[in-house]
């Protein structure tokens, strides 16, 4: 079994709780609140690979994570799918991935399946990199 790098794990978390925040309708109504957690979105985006880099934890700690945001009274989109295309969109958006690899993204996720999926290690940063 792949030993975690908890590192990786915390900024993946991180990321996740930031994406739930700043979609939630309530903290959309505080512009400063908004523009400072993306500011900070932005900021992560660019280490991109560290995001995608295994699957399984992302979805892993994207469930975990939305139940305790969920329990806070957060109100978002709660599909895993979801939140991967919002993530590319913000990616193409920012201007950190060109148009080619966004759509090599958005292709990926047209034909995505997370039970297939969650145990490939890498896949979807290969697909980011354009392998």
């Amino acid at each position: 079994m792949k030993k975690i790098n908890v590192k990786e794990e915390v900024f993946v978390r991180k990321f996740i709780s930031l994406y739930i925040e700043i979609i939630d309708s309530e903290f959309r109504e505080n512009k400063k609140k908004v523009e400072k957690t993306n500011e900070k979105i932005v900021f992560m985006l660019h280490d991109y690979p560290l995001l995608f880099k295994d699957l399984g934890i992302l979805y892993n700690s994207f469930e975990k994570i939305k139940k305790k945001k969920k329990s806070e009274g957060f109100v978002f989109n709660e599909e895993f799918k979801f939140f991967l295309e919002w993530t590319f969109e913000e990616l193409y958006k920012n201007k950190i991935v060109n148009k080619k690899t966004f759509d090599i993204l958005t292709a990926w996720l047209t034909n995505f399946n997370i039970e297939s999926r969650k145990s490939g290690p890498g896949e979807l940063a290969g697909a980011a990199m354009g392998f």
